[in-house]
């Protein structure tokens, strides 16, 4: 999908996107790619600001910002008095890059490490009261959690769970193991179905601030719903992740479509590619 117009940050193939995320984070996003593609070879100085604020009609504020981030990010270095440049070797976040399944990326050998978490009890909001049947007014429990990687903020999750569970779960054993593991290994429950999405959010005030990064920024957001055996649910959760930090990867085989049989008599035909 194509965000911008590559001259112009004012033009744009996605209305809600263009509301949404602040123009100096979509010209970052430019700005990136140019980095990413080679079209800024490592160790290259890039153009002036005054000359990107013509390219893309944009004010020098809104460049400056955009420049800010990628130097965040490790992307590029300024130099005073000689301009700012690609840097000349892979970024820490780039080599610190972590692949799903969710549940397993503790385990992949990257230092993570949980840097803020708290727990409270509170009245969930309706959908997840409906998905534990809870009565209007029913309390349960709520953790939060921070992990860093590398130094820099890596996801933020928001966990709910039945009052009689969440007791329960300490957050000594959250800071070592992820919420499956506790719920199987320390408080004894048999697993069942596990339902989860994933999709695109955009950062409120209180994602942002935890994970430091604009308002509305897109995020990777992965519900996940858990019930034991015997289909009672144990936890909703939903973990923000930093789309520049995370990458989710599925690979599966690709099954021949003379080999998918309908429920009728017709079958089902491959398509030429």
């Amino acid at each position: 999908m194509r965000l911008m117009h590559p001259t112009s940050l004012a033009a744009t193939s996605d209305a809600a996107f263009h509301r949404a995320v602040p123009l100096y984070y979509r010209l970052s996003l430019l700005l990136k790619e140019r980095v990413q593609n080679g079209t800024w070879a490592r160790g290259s100085v890039i153009p002036g600001e005054l000359q990107l604020c013509r390219e893309f009609r944009a004010s020098r504020g809104t460049v400056a910002q955009a420049i800010a981030l990628l130097v965040d990010e490790g992307l590029l270095l300024r130099r005073r008095g000689r301009g700012t440049f690609v840097v000349d070797r892979e970024p820490i976040s780039a080599r610190t890059k972590l692949n799903g399944p969710v549940r397993d990326y503790l385990y992949q050998g990257i230092p993570i490490t949980i840097a803020k978490a708290d727990k409270a009890v509170v009245e969930p909001p309706r959908p997840v009261g409906a998905f534990f049947r809870l009565a209007p007014g029913e309390q349960s429990v709520c953790i939060r959690r921070l992990r860093i990687s590398g130094g820099m903020p890596l996801s933020y999750a928001i966990n709910y769970l039945p009052w009689r569970i969440g007791r329960r779960v300490t957050l000594s054993q959250l800071r070592r193991q992820s919420m499956l593991r506790t719920l199987e290994k320390n408080l004894g429950l048999a697993i069942g179905p596990i339902r989860q999405s994933i999709e695109v959010a955009l950062a409120d005030v209180e994602i942002a601030r935890a994970l430091k990064v604009p308002l509305s920024t897109p995020l990777l957001l992965i519900h996940m719903e858990i019930r034991t055996r015997q289909g009672e649910p144990i936890s909703h959760g939903q973990t923000y992740f930093r789309a520049d930090r995370y990458r989710y990867t599925i690979e599966f085989p690709r099954i021949p479509a003379t080999d998918i049989k309908g429920t009728g008599p017709a079958r089902v035909r491959q398509a030429p590619d």
